[in-house]
């Protein structure tokens, strides 16, 4: 029996599309059909972000190369997977911050408002991120792998620290003591994928990817300190952006 596809409107036999996999039975849309859509593709044993989680922990480099060479149906889609890390790590460390602030009165909202800025220096970084990569390793990876691999890798450092939330209800009195183990466990997983992917054995790109593994990170805690302050700096540099302020820095 021939059905007509809901999704391409192209005619077909059988129980799925064969033009773009829709199921033939496809009834009205329900919350049901929502909570199990969005469950499907969360663990689903095939793409869902559980495989990648599993497979960046396991085979990272595998990962990269397979997505690169196509084998895109494989794998959670790396922009979702960093918006939605993103995402889970503001969420869970609001909840931290919330439980420090129960248990010791500390109303540290300093660190409140520097996570906040997280959204903000995630998506600033990201293209200062691709760029150096891409300019030093062109000839290697185009500039959409460069791309697609620092999604994935920036998901997959959001990743670490939310799988690591619950030691800070445990050792709260700690916390940062936890926040500089776990930066310096990023450090280390950032240095080590990025030698996966750009390292072809030679001597010249370890050195180069470890400048670049420490330019990132110490761009990532200067861009903290200027989001945290940025008005304080304009105000006593008098003047009125970055660009500004790198010109007043070159006139010392």
């Amino acid at each position: 029996m021939t059905t007509n596809c809901k999704n391409c409107h192209k005619s077909f036999i059988g129980k799925y599309c064969n033009y773009c996999g829709q199921q033939a039975s496809v009834d009205e849309l329900t919350f049901k059909d929502i909570l199990l859509e969005s469950w499907y593709s969360t663990t689903n044993t095939d793409s869902g972000v559980v495989r990648l989680i599993k497979d960046l922990f396991l085979r990272p480099q595998s990962v990269y190369l397979n997505y690169f060479a196509g084998q895109r149906k494989k794998y959670f889609s790396p922009v979702t997977f960093f918006f939605l890390t993103v995402g889970l790590l503001l969420f869970l460390g609001i909840q931290v911050f919330d439980y420090e602030d129960f248990k010791f009165a500390t109303q540290n909202e300093f660190g409140r408002y520097a996570l906040l800025e997280t959204k903000f220096k995630s998506l600033f970084l990201l293209p200062f991120e691709i760029l150096l990569t891409w300019l030093l390793f062109h000839k290697q990876y185009n500039l959409a792998k460069n791309i697609v691999f620092w999604l994935f890798l920036n998901g997959f450092l959001f990743t670490i620290k939310i799988l690591l939330t619950p030691i800070y209800f445990l050792f709260i009195s700690s916390k940062s003591f936890i926040d500089i183990s776990i930066q310096i466990l990023q450090y280390l997983v950032l240095f080590f994928h990025l030698i996966l992917i750009f390292g072809k054995s030679k001597w010249i790109n370890f050195i180069l990817l470890f400048v670049l593994a420490n330019i990132i990170f110490i761009s990532d805690e200067l861009l903290t300190g200027y989001l945290l302050f940025e008005q304080a700096i304009f105000k006593q540099t008098n003047t009125k952006d970055i660009w500004g302020l790198i010109l007043k820095a070159y006139q010392r």
